[in-house]
């Protein structure tokens, strides 16, 4: 047996039950069966579009891109409300986003911007919700609604 071995002289008695060493932890690294774009989005056949739930698993380049549409809100923390809700239908195009995601990028707190924004976002139909069914779900996302913004600009 190996712990008979000599030369095997650590046992699992001896190890730490983690490492702060390691660079992910295991529940920010995919899921075998998930699926991801080559911008490392979560694909999922339930949605219409890929979802951003975590911004370590993405493609430099698109991180660059949210990075750059969110840096006015990112550096400053007074803007006024139109700014700030051009930011967030801007960040979410063409995906889902996670609140938590949208707060990092912004640069802002998650459950403020969801009172002062994305509640009203919805509201008025500019935003649309991964999960309506159910609006207080963990994984909820947002993206945007582009016929409603297409039609409100008009």
């Amino acid at each position: 047996m190996v712990q008979d071995n000599p030369e095997f002289h650590i046992h699992s008695k001896d190890l730490k039950p983690s490492s702060e060493d390691l660079e992910y932890r295991s529940e920010d690294l995919p899921a075998p069966s998930e699926k991801r774009d080559t911008h490392g989005r979560l694909l999922t056949p339930s949605l219409s579009a890929p979802v951003i739930h975590n911004l370590d698993l993405l493609s430099p380049a698109l991180l660059a891109k949210l990075k750059t549409k969110a840096s006015l809100t990112a550096k400053k923390k007074k803007l006024p409300k139109s700014i700030m809700r051009d930011v967030i239908l801007s960040l979410c195009e063409e995906h889902f986003i996670t609140r938590n995601c949208l707060a990092q990028l912004m640069n802002r707190d998650p459950d403020s911007l969801r009172q002062q924004h994305l509640k009203e976002l919805l509201e008025e139909g500019l935003l649309r919700q991964a999960f309506p069914q159910n609006p207080t779900d963990s994984r909820q996302a947002y993206i945007a609604n582009r016929d409603r913004i297409i039609k409100t600009s008009r």
